[in-house]
């Protein structure tokens, strides 16, 4: 905590979900199958956390934990209509048994998950989250992540590829060609300081990726 490395979507999106039911609200946690970023068109594991709140006016959908393209605001549980957000546009598509989420970028819609309709117990999240935390072929286990929203631009950093999206216009991206530059980056960009030491040993790791 005090070294600011952040969580992924179990971490936040659980402790979301005990403050929205703190609160009073009516949540549920739901699992999905990610396909940003996935080459692979078989089905994969749903090894993403996403919650439903019910408020009076309807469900709605609030996702604090995809990364670089983390919902910046809740959206409606509603397929077939397109919803704004204080970034990307986002709709829902029926797909199946569960409900494609997409966001439109690049003036494209692109596919985000598939989440299922039906709540998962907390030892489905349990048992999802040591698939991901510890399988030797898992993303998380085998990558540098970093994400940040402000109010007009997403910073995505995924090992040496580092993304910046600026509201309403096209990406910047970019490759790091160093230890200094990926220590350059993550202090200026994500908050995140960290020893030179440490920057050395995970440059070595991802350098080429």
């Amino acid at each position: 905590m005090g070294r600011r490395r952040g969580g992924y979507c179990f971490e936040h999106n659980t402790l979301l979900m005990r403050a929205l039911t703190a609160l009073g609200f009516a949540v549920e946690g739901l699992g999905a199958r990610v396909l940003w970023g996935r080459a692979d068109p078989s089905p994969g594991p749903r090894t993403h956390m996403l919650l439903r709140v019910t408020l009076p006016e309807g469900l709605y959908l609030a996702d604090v934990g995809f990364g670089g393209l983390t919902l910046a605001a809740p959206i409606r549980f509603v397929a077939g209509i397109e919803q704004e957000t204080p970034h990307e546009p986002h709709h829902l598509v029926p797909r199946g048994d569960e409900l494609e989420l997409q966001a439109r970028l690049d003036g494209e819609w692109a596919p985000l998950y598939h989440a299922a309709a039906a709540a998962q117990a907390p030892i489905d999240f349990e048992v999802a989250n040591w698939f991901t935390s510890t399988h030797p072929k898992s993303l998380f286990t085998n990558s540098l992540m970093c994400a940040r929203p402000d109010p007009d631009r997403r910073y995505a950093l995924l090992n040496t590829h580092y993304t910046v999206r600026r509201r309403g216009t096209m990406p910047e991206r970019r490759v790091l060609e160093s230890a200094d530059e990926l220590g350059e980056v993550l202090a200026r960009d994500f908050y995140l300081p960290t020893p030179a030491g440490d920057i050395e040993k995970v440059w070595a790791k991802i350098a080429g990726r």
